[in-house]
């Protein structure tokens, strides 16, 4: 099941997240400039640097998943896992 959802993941909803991002981004008429000017630009290149991230942690933990000790794996997974959820904060904090 991990597999499977794993490889979903990395096919479908990776690229949904970074399309549906970068739509965004452009919607909201940010340039690259205004990525470290001002709060919303730091929170959101904060935002942008955790989400790959937490995509490489996610990765980790499937390439360890089965090869390492259940105990590595878990703290890639519990690490990724955290990383996430400051991903999700970062975001509600940049909606008007």
């Amino acid at each position: 099941m991990g597999r499977v959802f794993g490889r979903m993941a990395n096919v479908v909803l990776m690229p949904v997240l970074l399309a549906t991002g970068l739509a965004l981004i452009y919607h909201r008429g940010v340039d690259i400039g205004a990525l470290s000017v001002g709060s919303y630009g730091q929170i959101l290149t904060a935002k942008i640097v955790l989400a790959f991230v937490s995509f490489g942690l996610a990765a980790a933990h499937g390439a360890t998943a089965g090869r390492t000790s259940p105990r590595t794996s878990r703290l890639v997974g519990i690490a990724g896992g955290g990383v996430s959820v400051t991903v999700v904060l970062l975001a509600t904090s940049l909606v008007p």
